[in-house]
């Protein structure tokens, strides 16, 4: 089978269609077409939202600041990197907090006195980044940190457990000078299917105290020591410890099926580190640990599972997923061995049923992506699957089908604007106006209801619906002077599905001559009225003194307003 395309590798990032897998109610916020830097769109997100990050370099420091969110970027770490600009601040925090955030897919660059990501609680998942500098990738004092499958090299320290629980797997660690794994104090590690390489102080992994699980890694080729224990409790088993210069243990032994052969890399120099077809390594890890798809009989060690037979897997949507768009974009891998990826031509099989049966057929050449081409049904469940063939001409189905639902989004959060919340006004016919209220789906339309009511459980409204635009002026007849309205927005989309206002406002409509705005007419007002006219003094809103409606205080505003409270004539100009 020809194996044509560039050397297969750690996924480091997924592609922007995975995101279409949020729940329905989540929020996508693009940096920096939505806000101009990453920090401000973690600041603008709440639990549940994410953030992505287009391909640029970016200069700041983050926090999570206790948010449950996924920061990802669109293209990986090639593209997007965020760079320190105080050498003593981190380039990344996760305070401590009850929270989960994911950080995935950028080359973060530390400074020279600090981590590149600093760990205070939560359970965050760091995967698929590239850490890289001068001081340390990913520092650990509190929570339950999941650190998979980042590249991290040449740095001071690789990875610091100096506290909380942290499961370290299918990492590569490499040209770290004093160790790439540091334990210290009372953390609890369990350290899985790593390769760790050309480290050089204190060797790839560095014990000081705490506890650690250690099982399935590869260990080679680093300078001093490959395992070196001054003071901890662990448990070593089913690692490859090769070559590492003084030693491949210093204060422990080698676990009862721990081996010491070369692991047989591909090519160490360039940092090609998986394995070979007679790879000693290859079916030689711990019996219990699941083995990946693709796999042989037993899982291999090192961070790169050795493949039986090309295989590929289904990227996006996720399984079970609730898609507020009806023309999703399907993303999976591309078929590959342990080695290569291979060329082969690519069709998604779409179905109703989960036995496929019956199903469509959609070709895409070599493209690993398909756009759905017309509009799915809503409230409608679809199985997927995709199709390779390769120039062998033999077939291959993704790993798994998967199953996902078209489900409507109402449309998006919006506010009212004008007139402001608890405001006086004298006009019969205002203009209520409020932002957009944009629709997740780009082929619905949003149209607006606008409701009046006189009673702020709107038991007895007036309401306008199919507004197109943002803004309504309210009837002549509709409102009635010396009372308090209360108004809201309803945004409706093509499916029915609906979102209100954020707030509920409310206004008083003034009679002319209410200067004082009680809702009545008395001597009280007229006194405020001649107080305005002779005397300069500010009513609000003005518009209540202007009694003959011309625009300008004058003594025929107060003949008017005394003819209004004492012979019960209504201004002229009022209708």
């Amino acid at each position: 089978m020809p194996n044509k395309s560039k050397v297969f590798s750690i996924p480091i990032f997924v592609s922007i269609a995975s995101l279409l897998a949020s729940p329905v109610f989540a929020t996508i916020i693009r940096v920096p077409q939505d806000q101009p830097t990453i920090q401000a769109g973690i600041d603008s997100s709440v639990n549940g939202d994410t953030v992505i990050v287009f391909p640029g370099t970016y200069s700041e420091h983050i926090s999570f600041r206790g948010k449950e969110v996924i920061l990802q970027s669109v293209a990986g770490p090639e593209s997007t990197e965020i760079n320190a600009i105080v050498a003593t601040i981190p380039v990344v925090i996760f305070p401590a907090g009850i929270y989960s955030p994911r950080l995935e897919g950028f080359k973060i660059n530390s400074a020279d006195d600090d981590p590149a990501v600093l760990i205070e609680g939560g359970t965050p998942t760091i995967v698929h980044n590239v850490f890289t500098g001068n001081d340390v990738g990913v520092w650990i004092n509190a929570g339950v940190a999941t650190i998979d499958s980042n590249q991290i090299s040449d740095l001071f320290y690789g990875i610091v457990a100096a506290g909380g629980n942290v499961t370290i797997r299918r990492n590569i660690i490499r040209k770290c000078f004093r160790y790439g794994i540091g334990v210290w104090n009372s953390s609890n590690c369990n350290i899985t299917n790593n390769v760790i390489v050309q480290c050089v102080v204190e060797g790839a992994i560095a014990f000081f105290s705490g506890f650690a699980e250690i099982k399935n890694n590869i260990i080679a080729f680093n300078q001093n020591y490959g395992i070196h224990s001054q003071a901890a409790l662990f448990t070593i088993d089913y690692n490859d410890v090769f070559a590492n210069n003084i030693s491949n243990y210093f204060g422990t032994l080698p676990g009862a099926h721990d081996i010491s052969i070369d692991p047989l890399f591909i090519d160490t120099s360039a940092g090609d580190f998986h394995l070979l077809p007679n790879s000693p390594c290859i079916d030689a890890g711990d019996p219990v640990t699941p083995v990946p798809n693709g796999g042989g009989t037993r899982v291999d060690m090192g961070a790169f599972e050795y493949l039986q037979y090309p295989q590929f897997s289904l990227l996006s949507p996720s399984p079970n997923a609730q898609l507020p768009s009806n023309q999703p974009l399907f993303l999976w891998e591309s078929l590959h061995d342990s080695i290569q990826s291979i060329e082969a031509d690519y069709s998604v099989f779409l179905s109703t049923n989960s036995s496929f049966m019956p199903t469509d057929m959609f070709p895409t050449s070599s493209d690993t992506f398909w756009q759905a081409s017309f509009p799915l049904d809503f409230h409608q469940t679809y199985f997927w699957k995709v199709m390779a063939v390769p120039d062998s001409a033999d077939t291959f189905f993704s790993l798994e089908a998967r199953n996902f639902k078209i489900i409507d989004a109402p449309p998006g959060s919006f506010s009212l604007t004008t007139p402001p919340n608890n405001i006086k006004i004298v006009t019969k016919s205002p203009v209520l106006q409020w932002s957009n209220a944009n629709d997740p789906d780009p082929v619905d339309t949003v149209t607006y209801t606008a409701i009046i009511s006189s009673d702020s459980g709107f038991l007895f409204a007036y309401s306008q619906p199919n507004l197109a635009s943002n803004s309504f002026m309210v009837p002549l007849g509709v409102l009635n002077r010396g009372l308090s309205y209360f108004w809201k927005v309803k945004a409706s989309d093509t499916q029915d599905s609906t979102t209100f206002s954020n707030e509920i406002f409310r206004f008083r409509l003034l009679y002319l001559g209410d200067v004082n705005g009680d809702g009545i007419l008395s001597p009280a007002d007229i006194v405020l009225l001649l107080n305005h006219v002779f005397l300069g003094a500010p009513v609000d809103p003005p518009e209540a003194a202007d009694m003959n409606c011309d625009g300008n205080p004058s003594p025929a505003d107060v003949v008017l307003g005394l003819n209004a409270i004492f012979l019960g004539q209504p201004p002229p100009c009022d209708p």
